[in-house]
């Protein structure tokens, strides 16, 4: 089984454990676009996100 680790604090958890994911896309002028995808433990998540707006 994989195992993910949160892009915060690094914490280890299991793919069926409770997490956020994110995909966070780099944008360029030379249309060389790229995509990540991150995992992030709901704590970190919630604690990074608290003081956001709404989503656009």
């Amino acid at each position: 089984m994989t195992t993910l680790y949160c892009a915060d604090c690094r914490s280890r958890f299991e793919p069926d454990d409770r997490h956020v994911w994110i995909q966070a896309e780099t944008r360029s002028v030379d249309d060389r676009n790229r995509l990540e995808d991150f995992a992030m433990c709901p704590d970190c998540w919630a604690d990074l996100t608290e003081n956001w707006g709404e989503p656009v």
